[in-house]
């Protein structure tokens, strides 16, 4: 399926297949994930920009999500044309600021932690060092 609509989509195939429901589908084999005509349908392709109608496909398979549901980003990649919905982008921007820290305080604290092991390590050679 995403071979087939990557064809044509190669960005929206790109993010799908970073997203749970294409790392469930593709990566771990799971037949019951979501796949694009899940969504978006085989024959009458459905763009699902609408929130109603987003909300009525999420609850095909998560029929307790509520209208906030239909806000999550699915295919978040920043390739995109600037006349695309203003609202997504501006959520796909922060996606990629809460990323772009997460992946700084997990290196910052990575450093930090490598660091003081390494401090700890030299006191402790130095430590035998002057008992000898």
């Amino acid at each position: 399926m995403t071979a087939t609509c990557g064809t044509c989509h190669p960005e929206h195939a790109a993010t799908y297949l970073s997203n749970i429901h294409g790392k469930m589908g593709v990566h771990l084999k799971n037949p019951d994930s979501a796949f694009c005509t899940d969504c978006h349908g085989a024959h009458n392709v459905v763009s699902l920009s609408d929130k109603a109608q987003a909300l009525a496909v999420c609850r095909r398979c998560h029929p307790k999500a509520d209208a906030r549901f239909a806000d999550v980003v699915i295919h978040d990649g920043m390739d995109r044309p600037a006349s695309a919905d203003a609202a997504k982008n501006q959520s796909v921007l922060w996606i990629d600021r809460v990323r772009t820290a997460a992946i700084a305080i997990v290196a910052l604290s990575l450093v930090f932690f490598f660091g003081h092991s390494f401090l700890w390590l030299l006191r402790e050679v130095h430590e035998k060092l002057r008992k000898h």
